[in-house]
């Protein structure tokens, strides 16, 4: 029972470090997926601490580098969703990404 909460993401916030480390991760690339298709307006996260935005910052990283690997048994993955980007978004995206120190 007890080592069932060694697998909990207590302050993983890296993406990549979850997955390799097989910890638990409520999969909602579906809604990653729904959000990139559907928004042409910049997007604001704003939530609590602790709810989550660097991890899907993080998820967003590995994503749009074709880290896909990572993915494995996600829906993104399962369901060989194409994300379509114009050359300005992936732009938009690195620049972002870059500023978060994140590339």
């Amino acid at each position: 029972m007890f080592e069932d909460l060694n697998k909990l993401p207590n302050g993983v916030s890296d993406f990549a470090k979850l997955r390799k480390e097989q910890r638990i991760y409520v999969d909602k690339t579906d809604l990653i997926y729904k959000l990139t298709q559907n928004s042409s307006q910049p997007i604001l996260f704003t939530r609590p601490r602790r709810f989550g935005k660097s991890l899907l910052v993080s998820t967003l990283k590995f994503l749009f580098t074709n880290q896909l690997e990572l993915f494995k048994g996600l829906l993104i993955y399962i369901r060989s969703f194409t994300i379509v980007l114009s050359n300005q978004a992936l732009q938009k995206i690195a620049h972002f990404l870059k500023s978060m120190e994140l590339c």
